[in-house]
C-alpha cells in the first residue's frame, strides 16, 4: 500500500518514528510534518526528571522526525495515519484515548494511575483497540512506554485489517470512568504522590503470595510454604482417587520458581519437589490423555511451552515435547470443548505487557500440533485476558477464570463465560469478579481450581518482616465457581 503518514514538526515520540521504520520495511510510506502541540512544560520536567532517576523508556524518548511540509493529496495514497491528533485530514487513521483524539487524554489517564482504553479508528470505524496493561503505574515514563508500545501494535493492526492480511478481533468494552484530560493538578498530584509511595516503599513489607484450601462446604485456610518462600498458581489434579495440589514453589534467595507437589488430606499439605529447571516455573498445568500424566508448566524464560510426561506421580518427570520452541506463553490452560482441544494464553511481545492480550491455540490432542486462532490475539484488554486457573465445562457452557489486572498484576480474578469458540470467532460475557478483600487483609487474588470437593485460590498479602506468616480469614462462602454446587 501506499501509506501517508502525518506527524509532529520536529521531534516526535520515538515510538511514532519506529512505527513508521516498520510500515515502511512492508509498504511505501512517505511521512509528511505538521505543526502539533508538545506536552506541557511541567510534564516535560517531570519526565526529564524520572529519566534521570529510573532511566527512560525507550518507546517515550523523542526522537526527529523528517517529513515533508507539503499539503497531503489524498488521492495519492491508499491510506493516511494521522499520528498528531489533529483530525485535520478527513478520513485518515488517527489513535483515540478514551474516545479522543488528543493525547492529553493518554496523559491525564496515566497521571491518575488508571489504565487508558486505546482504539485506532478510520473516521468512526474502530479497527482495534485495547485497555491497556500498564505495568508500572508510579513512573510517567515507564507507563508511558506500556501505552506506546501497544499504540504501535493497535497501528500496525489496523493497517494489517485495511490491507486484508487481519481479520478483526472483538473490541473491548469502554471505560465506565469520565474523560480524563491532563492538568498541571493532576501532574503535581501524580508526583507527589510518587515521593510517598518511594517513602512508603522503604518501610512497606514485600507483597507475598500464599495458597489457600477448603474442602466442601468449609472455609478456606492456609497452605504453608517452607521460610523463605511463597506458593501462588495452585492447580489440582485427581490421580488414582487422589487428589493433589501443584504449585509454584518460589525460593527468595534466588527468585526462581520450581514446581512442588502434595497430597490433600485431612492434614496440612507437604510439598515435595515435582519439577526443577534452570529457567523459573509457574503455573503447573497438569492434564490427562489416554494413560498418561502430564505436567505444562509456565517456563517464560525459556521462550518455549514445553510438556512433561509423568514417569512416577508426582515427583518424577520427563520431557515429552516442546510445543512452541522459540516463542512464550503465560498461564497455558487447555480445556475440551465441542469436540477439539483449546489452548488459552498470553504471549510476551518484543514490546508491551504480557497481562493484556489473549491468544488462542486449537487441536485435536492436547499434545498438539497447535494451530493458531484467527484472531489473535482475540482480546486485548487488561481486566481480563491472562489466564486464572482451570476453565470450567458445566452443561455444555464453557467458563474462563481470568486475571484481572486494571489495579496491578493479578488484583481480582474476574469469571467469563465462553459464548462462541470455533478456529474463526470468539465472544465471551463477564459475569462475575471475586476481589480478595473478601477474604482478609489481601491485596491480590488471581488463580481457582476445583477438583473433587477440593477447592484452592492464591491470595497476596504483605510479607511479615520477622516471623511466620500468619494469614487472617475473613469467612467467605461467596466465592462460588459458575459451574459450581
Amino acid at each position: 500500500m501506499k501509506i501517508a503518514m502525518l506527524a509532529a514538526r520536529g521531534g516526535v515520540w520515538a515510538w511514532q518514528a519506529a512505527l513508521a521504520d516498520t510500515l515502511a520495511s512492508k509498504h511505501s510510506v512517505r511521512r509528511f510534518s505538521a505543526q502539533a502541540a508538545r506536552p506541557p512544560v511541567l510534564m516535560r520536567a517531570l519526565l526529564a526528571l524520572e529519566a534521570r532517576v529510573f532511566g527512560r523508556s525507550k518507546l517515550a524518548a523523542m526522537s526527529v522526525w523528517q517529513g515533508e511540509q507539503a499539503p497531503i493529496d489524498p488521492t495519492a495514497f491508499d491510506l493516511i495515519i494521522d499520528l498528531t491528533g489533529s483530525g485535520a485530514l478527513p478520513g485518515a487513521l488517527m489513535l483515540h484515548y478514551d474516545g479522543h483524539a488528543k493525547e492529553s487524554f493518554l496523559w491525564g489517564r496515566l497521571l491518575r494511575k488508571q489504565l487508558p482504553l486505546i482504539d485506532v479508528r478510520r473516521s468512526d470505524d474502530v479497527l482495534a483497540a485495547s485497555f491497556v496493561a500498564i505495568e508500572d503505574q508510579s513512573v510517567l515514563t515507564r507507563s508511558l512506554g506500556f501505552a506506546f508500545a501497544r499504540a504501535r501494535t493497535l497501528v500496525e493492526r489496523a493497517v494489517e485489517i485495511i490491507a486484508g492480511m487481519r481479520a478483526r478481533a472483538p473490541l473491548p468494552e469502554p471505560s465506565n470512568l469520565p474523560p480524563a484530560p491532563y492538568g498541571d493538578v493532576a501532574l503535581a498530584s501524580f508526583a507527589l504522590a510518587r515521593i510517598g509511595s518511594s517513602f512508603m516503599a522503604l518501610l512497606r513489607k514485600r507483597g507475598h503470595w500464599i495458597v489457600a484450601l477448603r474442602r466442601g462446604a468449609g472455609d478456606f485456610t492456609y497452605a504453608p510454604a517452607r521460610a523463605g518462600h511463597f506458593l501462588a498458581d495452585p492447580l489440582l489434579f485427581e490421580h488414582q482417587g487422589r487428589a493433589f495440589l501443584f504449585v509454584e514453589d518460589l525460593d527468595y534467595a534466588d527468585n526462581k520458581g520450581r514446581i512442588t507437589a502434595a497430597e490433600l488430606n485431612d492434614s496440612a499439605p507437604q510439598f515435595e519437589m515435582a519439577l526443577e529447571e534452570p529457567h523459573h516455573l509457574s503455573y503447573p498445568f497438569v492434564f490427562s490423555q489416554e494413560d498418561d500424566v502430564y505436567l505444562m508448566p509456565e517456563c517464560v524464560g525459556a521462550r518455549k511451552q514445553v510438556i512433561y510426561r509423568a514417569i512416577d506421580f508426582p515427583s518424577k518427570w520427563t520431557h515429552h515435547s516442546d510445543i512452541f520452541d522459540g516463542m512464550a506463553t503465560c498461564d497455558a490452560t487447555i480445556v475440551e470443548h465441542g469436540g477439539r482441544f483449546w489452548m488459552f494464553c498470553t504471549q510476551p511481545a518484543p514490546i508491551g505487557s504480557s497481562w493484556d492480550e489473549l491468544s488462542i491455540y486449537h487441536s485435536e490432542s492436547p499434545l498438539g500440533p497447535w494451530r493458531p486462532h484467527v484472531l489473535n490475539p482475540v482480546k486485548s484488554d487488561a481486566r481480563g485476558s491472562r489466564p486464572g486457573g482451570r476453565m470450567r465445562v458445566h452443561n455444555r457452557r464453557l467458563f474462563r477464570p481470568a486475571q484481572d489486572c486494571s489495579a496491578g498484576y493479578g488484583s481480582k480474578l474476574a469469571w467469563y463465560e465462553v459464548t462462541e469458540l470455533t478456529p474463526s470467532t470468539f465472544a465471551e460475557v463477564r459475569i462475575e469478579t471475586w476481589s480478595p478483600e473478601t477474604c482478609g487483609a489481601f491485596t491480590g487474588l488471581h488463580t481457582y481450581d476445583r477438583a473433587g470437593d477440593w477447592e484452592v485460590i492464591d491470595l497476596k498479602m504483605d510479607r511479615p518482616r520477622k516471623g511466620a506468616v500468619r494469614p487472617r480469614f475473613t469467612p467467605n462462602h461467596n466465592l462460588k465457581a459458575p459451574d459450581g454446587p
